[in-house]
Parts: C-alpha cells; sequence; structure tokens
C-alpha cells in the first residue's frame, strides 16, 4: 500500500507537449569553465562535492545565434542513437551557422549533448551537466560513467547508481597537457 501520492507525482498536461523547462532537465546548472572548476550558474566553486549520478539524458539541441538553444531539445529514446549531426548541419543554410572554435570558421547549429543530472543526498538538490559531445573529453567521461554504473548493475543489481566526486585532472591532448573536468566514483 502506498504510503502517498509522491511516487505518482505528475504535473503535466495532456497535449502540452512543448513544455519544457529552461530547455535542459531542473536542476543546478554545473560548468566546467575555463577557469578548471566546476562551478554552478552563480559562480560557486564546487570542485570536491559528492554526488549521486541519477541519468543520462541524450539529446539534440539547436542553437540559434544569440546562444540559446531555439525550440525544446529533441530527447533521445532509451537506446536510441544520436543522428549524425554533420548530415543534419548540412541540411541547414550556412547563413544559419554560427561562428566555430576556430577563429574564421562556422559550424552547423544541431549539436549532440549528452546531459548528466546528479542529487545530492544530503539535501535532494539536483543538478545538470549539459555537455556536448563534440568536447571529446567530457563525452569519454560520459561513456565511462555509465558503462561502469551498467557493468555495476549487472554485478549487484538495478538500484545501482553510481557516487562521484567532481574533480580535475591533468590529461594529455594535441597542445600538450590540460586540466580537466572528471568524477571520481566513490561508490558501486
Amino acid at each position: 500500500m502506498e504510503l502517498d501520492s509522491i511516487s505518482d507525482y505528475d504535473d503535466t498536461i495532456d497535449g502540452d507537449d512543448d513544455r519544457v523547462n529552461g530547455y535542459l532537465p531542473e536542476g543546478v546548472r554545473l560548468k566546467f569553465g575555463n577557469i578548471q572548476r566546476w562551478e554552478n550558474t552563480d559562480g560557486t566553486v564546487l570542485d570536491g562535492m559528492i554526488l549521486v549520478h541519477l541519468d543520462t539524458q541524450r539529446t539534440e539541441v539547436t542553437w540559434g545565434k544569440n546562444k540559446r538553444p531555439v525550440g525544446p531539445p529533441r530527447i533521445l529514446g532509451p537506446g536510441e542513437k544520436f543522428r549524425d549531426e554533420q548530415a543534419l548541419n548540412e541540411n541547414i543554410p550556412k547563413s544559419e551557422w554560427l561562428p566555430g572554435f576556430k577563429e574564421g570558421t562556422l559550424r552547423g547549429p544541431v549539436q549532440n549533448q549528452n546531459v548528466c543530472i546528479f542529487g545530492d543526498i544530503a539535501t535532494m538538490g539536483r543538478y545538470v551537466w549539459p555537455s556536448p559531445l563534440t568536447t571529446v573529453g567530457s563525452a569519454i567521461a560520459v561513456r565511462q560513467l555509465n558503462d561502469a554504473v551498467r557493468r555495476m548493475r549487472q554485478f549487484r543489481g538495478a538500484r545501482v547508481f553510481a557516487k562521484v566526486r567532481l574533480a580535475k585532472t591533468d590529461f594529455p591532448n594535441n597542445w600538450g597537457k590540460r586540466i580537466g573536468r572528471i568524477w571520481r566514483s566513490l561508490v558501486g
């Protein structure tokens, strides 16, 4: 017997498919910026914070010239593969493309990204970290995190979540060493 209706709580409205809260799942947005530290949107440093990885959403976002999403993201279903980002962008006029990372280059507005959703066990606060697949290091980190959870669930059962500590580490790239984002898995 259920104690209350919290498990079944749903505030969606039938037929209101366009309702999106800020284009990301609800929660405080995490970022690992050029200053090489984990922060929230108001600049509070979160290095060392321990969180639980609750989920990873895979999304396809179309960006506008104002650096904001154009409409809600397309959220991929379980097991659905990302569509070819390059092929999608080739169907969009170059006038709608955005400045690339290298000066004088352009990049298409459609971008595949992972959105990791974390929870703070102490406060039940929710954190989200959007990460484009074009950022190779973060794509590898997300893949390794999800692979580790999948393996542990095969061993211990479906109710396993990763406990992580937000951290940074040195990693080699084409330009030498760089400090990058990482989380350390603490518990299976």
